[in-house]
Order: C-alpha cells, then sequence, then structure tokens
C-alpha cells in the first residue's frame, strides 16, 4: 500500500511521544520522514486516509542478510486491535520474499506489549557478537534453520559446512581455536571460539548454551 509524504510526517508528529525517547529528540521528524519514505520498506494500516499503524525497517545493504525493524507503532486510539500485527506480517512476507535470511530488531525492557507481539510472531531472543544496544532485548525471527558443526578447522568441516549451506541451512561453527586461525570462520553465519576444556559437562553446557542463543534446530 503505497503512502504520501505527508502522511508519514502526520503519523510520526502523532506517534512522536510513544517512544521511551522520543523521536524528535533524536532527530528532525521531517527529515526521519524524507527518510523513510525514500529509502525503508514501509508496511502501514490506514484509516480514513490515515496512517494508524507503521512498520518501518529495511532490507538492503544489510548485515547477514538480515532485514532491520526500525520502528514499530499504532497511534494510542487503535492500540489492542491487531493493526501492528498486521503491519508486521506485511512486513516479513516482503523479506521473505526478497529471499532474506530473516528479520532482527531491537524493544526497550519494559515495553511488554511489544515484546509479547514480537514473541508471538516468532521472534526469538538473540545476542550478535558485538551488540549495538546492549541495554535493549535483541529479536531475531529467521527464515532459514540453523545447525551447529563444532570442530570448523578439522578437515572435514568444510564439506558439511557447503553441503549445509546448499540446503538451505544457517550453519553456527565452533572452535577452541580464534577464528583467524580457522578458515572456515569466513563460511559460517557465526563463529564462537569455545574454551579448550577436559570437562565434557562444561563443554556441553558451553555447546547448549550456543545452540538456545540462536535457536539451533
Amino acid at each position: 500500500m503505497s503512502v504520501t509524504l505527508h502522511q508519514i510526517e502526520e503519523f510520526l508528529v502523532a506517534v512522536d511521544q510513544l517512544f521511551p525517547v522520543a523521536l524528535s529528540d533524536k532527530t528532525s521528524l521531517e527529515d526521519y520522514a524524507k527518510k523513510l519514505y525514500s529509502q525503508a520498506v514501509l508496511s502501514v494500516e490506514i484509516m480514513n486516509d490515515k496512517i494508524v499503524s507503521m512498520v518501518a525497517g529495511y532490507n538492503s545493504n544489510t548485515i547477514n542478510n538480515l532485514a532491520f525493524v526500525s520502528m514499530v507503532a499504532t497511534l494510542p486510539d487503535y492500540q489492542g486491535k491487531g493493526y501492528a500485527k498486521k503491519a508486521m506480517t506485511a512486513f516479513i512476507e516482503k523479506c521473505k520474499e526478497k529471499n532474506m535470511d530473516g528479520v532482527h530488531l531491537y524493544a526497550a525492557h519494559k515495553n511488554d506489549p511489544a515484546m509479547k507481539l514480537y514473541r508471538e510472531l516468532g521472534f526469538k531472543e538473540t545476542k550478535f557478537d558485538t551488540e549495538p544496544r546492549p541495554a535493549d532485548v535483541h529479536f531475531l525471527l529467521s527464515f532459514r534453520k540453523n545447525a551447529l558443526v563444532t570442530a570448523i578447522g578439522s578437515y572435514s568441516a568444510d564439506i558439511v559446512i557447503k553441503k549445509l549451506k546448499a540446503a538451505g541451512k544457517n550453519v553456527i561453527g565452533t572452535d577452541i581455536y580464534d577464528k583467524a586461525w580457522i578458515a572456515d570462520s569466513i563460511n559460517v553465519n557465526r563463529f564462537y571460539q569455545v574454551p579448550r576444556t577436559t570437562d565434557p559437562d562444561e563443554d556441553f553446557e558451553k555447546i547448549c548454551s550456543i545452540c538456545t542463543d540462536n535457536n539451533v534446530s
């Protein structure tokens, strides 16, 4: 559904104070509206010729082929009616059509309604190697199943990784050595250096933690 620049700016003014930090405290609403209009992927719900709910994000120039949701907002009078969920679902479908591997976003810890919505849509709490916003909750919705390959510095790991990726899987790799020493570290979607240990319980606990954090199936 196409929207005008005026509709976007009008919506931003209406939801400005709904965020933990007002949008206008971080940027000019006029400039932000122009950026969303020209660069963002928008999914909106419109009533009476005005936007009542909007999901704005980006699915180009991405990291790890993941789309990013930068804003989810609904006018107060329209909250709790499923408009945000409908807009999020439409945004997710657009990303699937573009063959993205998934969608990620951040939510404030105190924003219980938003976190409930994201979990209902299948998002899982996650952490990237270097989190730019460690104070917020990081959610990831993966469109591809994840597989874990341990000891990726071994001779057999290379063909295993290639076969898994050819089958459409995201590959999480681990090894006891630093990634700079492991040629296949650049071929996995995410790499973890795990500590050398002689304690099988400690090793098992670490591997389970990595599987949980990355939704490894």
